[in-house]
């Protein structure tokens, strides 16, 4: 039996195949569908996307035992088949491999068992592909399909990775052979011999146009054949297309015609139509508007969009998601629905608007717009040196209000998102120089370096511009005092220059410590020195004055480094002033706090200590011990059982008498602790003690926090 399987093939191959090549296709070539030639007939229900992506379940045959190819080899079988129909709009995906343990099959294949094997495990959502093993007796052939067009084919194991793969892929996709007609095939009745000049193409042959005609009589990748037409001309067949008989490695080329005839099969046979992969349909760019997404065919359990920054489900159902940017970057994503547990997944982007102009903006207003979409709203940031002039939908006017390269941002609301742009302010790097001071009614020149295109000068009320002349302008100084020169531009300070009209008061340094002197008693001397002066100045052109609590009267002292007499506790103002070429310069001033270093009132000296407080100054906390004094006081008032004597410490405010602290004090009195938080403002304090509310003893605390 085994022997006439044999002959028989090879019968076939000499007779009905007319091919030197070793390898043949034993796919039948049933009559095409009345619609090829009609195509009114041609399905309502057509759908023609750009690209079709089908569905592909990979079936490998090993022995009983289980030897055989591995699954490894399904990757490499949808690159090869995606690489090419490239060029088609066809591409695929496996959606999953298994095997087939069966000695009955993998030991040999011939036709009386094809149909066995395409039903064994077939899917109806998918083109089932059967690898046999490697050592498969197939009797010559390298594969067929079940039929043109269909859901499944085979293929030898030693041809899974070559051209045959794509060729049997062709018949399941409904392409004849190129010889087909013009060499007779069995199963299409209609079948009729193609002429060359192609005259009759669309009726006979392989019933495309583009192919020529071809009489199967092949060398390798050359024609070997002499054979004509009953028109006499001779053949030119294409031994590059994949559905020649030509050997496979010749093999690189669907044409324009046969790429067509496949998406005509796929619209209008059912069984193809049940193996598309679903496809998205929407725009790949999403922008301020959402966008729907729609699948064709197909029903989704769910929806994702990634990354989640960038895109938002808006609203989503068994067929459709709407989908909203979030950003208008560019950003790229991908838009998923699971249809029949497989992802199914298309490529999305937001749209990219930006704010077009300048990035600096200097001397005149800058115009900016914006790339796309309208705006709601424009902001800039900081106000402090920028400002918008006019805004519309597309469009804002900003103007600079500084010049010194300040950077800043400028945000535009579109559909509820930010779009925005880095800008900054220009850089003039404008200078004044001139004399440090003048007397009053004496005429004053000032110039300036890298100026402006255009500018204005301007003053304080000390000085009154007279004259300009290129960068240079005269002033009048007419009034004393701390005065200053300004350069404008467009109303903008860009340059300032201080200048003094008279005697430029001078400063003071002396033995203390913000503004605090400790441990003075009667009298107490502390050094002070006068700075900023020519240092030839006569000492009797240097006047002092000391303003003590009282009010007292206190001798002027003069010199550059006179010793200052303190007699009191508290608050002091020290005074200078020096006589230069424009007479007395203004006072200068230094508020002085001065506290004894002794209890027992507020004169100082000796006698018993009522109460002392620390630290001075005080932060956060001011810590108060009573004295032995005050403490026997209390213990006496204790034991005459007397409630008329009310002793209180209490800390007042210099200023304005608010009582930051009040305690009674009793028997127990020890140690007390003033806490310092923030609703005690900084300033002078009067820590008293009080008898029924007469004075007995008042010291003065420094609070810094």
């Amino acid at each position: 039996m085994k022997t006439i399987r044999i002959l028989l093939s090879l019968a076939c191959m000499f007779i009905v195949c007319m091919s030197v090549n070793a390898q043949e296709c034993n796919t039948p070539s049933p009559e095409p569908p009345a619609w090829l030639f009609n195509p009114a007939l041609q399905s309502a229900q057509a759908i023609s996307p750009e690209t079709y992506t089908l569905r592909i379940f990979v079936r490998i045959v090993r022995s009983s035992n289980g030897s055989g190819l591995g699954s490894g080899i399904v990757n490499t079988m949808v690159s090869m088949l995606n690489a090419d129909y490239a060029n088609t709009g066809i591409q695929f995906r496996s959606i999953g491999s298994d095997f087939i343990d069966d000695d009955a099959f993998y030991n040999e294949l011939d036709t009386s068992e094809y149909a066995t094997l395409y039903a064994t495990g077939a899917h109806s959502d998918a083109i089932d592909i059967y690898v046999l093993g490697t050592s498969t007796t197939t009797y010559g052939v390298a594969g067929a399909a079940a039929s043109i067009p269909s859901t499944a084919f085979w293929i030898h194991g030693n041809y899974y990775n070559t051209s045959v793969f794509s060729h049997e892929m062709g018949h399941c996709l409904g392409l004849y052979h190129t010889h087909h007609g013009t060499v007779d095939e069995r199963g299409d009745a209609n079948q009729c011999k193609e002429l060359v000049n192609g005259s009759n193409s669309s009726i006979c042959g392989d019933y495309i146009t583009d192919t020529p005609a071809d009489p199967n009589i092949w060398n390798g990748c050359n024609y070997n054949g002499s054979v004509r037409d009953t028109n006499n001309q001779s053949y030119n067949p294409d031994p590059s297309n994949y559905m020649a008989y030509s050997n496979y490695v010749c093999w690189d080329l669907f044409t324009s015609a046969q790429i067509e005839r496949v998406h005509d099969f796929i619209d209008n046979t059912p069984i193809l139509q049940n193996v598309i992969l679903p496809t998205i349909s929407g725009s790949s760019t999403i922008c301020t508007t959402p966008v729907t997404y729609t699948l064709p065919i197909g029903t989704a359990t769910s929806w994702t969009v990634q990354p989640t920054s960038a895109f938002s489900i808006t609203s989503q159902n068994a067929t459709s998601a709407v989908v909203k940017a979030l950003d208008y970057t560019g950003t790229p994503g991908t838009l998923t629905a699971i249809v029949g547990g497989i992802d199914v997944t298309k490529d999305i982007s937001t749209c990219n608007i930006t704010i077009s102009g300048n990035t600096t903006i200097c001397t005149i207003p800058v115009t900016y717009t914006l790339s796309g979409g309208t705006a709601t709203f424009w902001s800039v940031q900081p106000t402090s040196a920028f400002s918008i002039t006019s805004q519309n939908a597309t469009s804002v006017e900003i103007k600079a209000l500084n010049y010194n390269g300040t950077p800043g941002t400028l945000t535009a609301i579109v559909g509820g998102i930010g779009v925005t742009k880095a800008i900054q302010t220009c850089s003039l790097n404008v200078s004044i120089s001139g004399p440090s001071s003048a007397c009053s009614g004496s005429t004053v020149t000032f110039s300036i370096t890298d100026a402006p295109t255009s500018y204005t000068w301007s003053s304080s009320f000390h000085l009154a511009l007279r004259s300009t002349s290129g960068n240079t302008a005269s002033f009048l100084a007419n009034i004393n005092g701390s005065a200053s020169v300004r350069i404008l531009v467009a109303d903008i300070e860009v340059a300032r220059y201080n200048f003094v009209v008279g005697t430029p008061a001078g400063g003071i340094n002396g033995p203390y410590q913000n503004n605090y002197l400790v441990g003075v008693v009667n009298p107490g001397n502390y050094q002070f020195m006068a700075t900023g002066l020519p240092s030839n100045i006569a000492s009797s052109n240097v006047v002092w004055e000391l303003v003590q609590p009282t009010n007292a009267l206190i001798p002027k002292y003069s010199g550059i480094n006179p010793t200052v007499q303190f007699t009191e506790s508290g608050a002091h103002t020290l005074k200078m002033k020096w006589n230069g070429s424009c007479g007395y310069s203004p006072y200068v001033t230094k508020n002085i706090l001065v506290t004894a270093s002794s209890g027992g009132g507020t004169g100082g000296g000796g006698g018993s200590i009522l109460l002392s407080a620390y630290p001075n100054p005080a932060s956060s906390v001011l810590y108060v011990e009573i004295g032995e004094e005050l403490q026997a006081m209390l213990q006496s008032r204790q034991a005459s059982l007397s409630s008329a004597n009310v002793y209180r410490v209490q800390l007042v405010a210099a200023q304005t008498g608010a009582v930051a602290f009040n305690q009674i004090l009793s028997s127990n009195s020890g140690a007390l602790s003033i806490n310092l938080s923030n609703n005690v403002p900084d300033g002078l304090y009067s820590l008293i003690v009080t008898k029924n509310d007469a004075v007995l003893h008042s010291e003065t605390v420094l609070i810094q926090h």
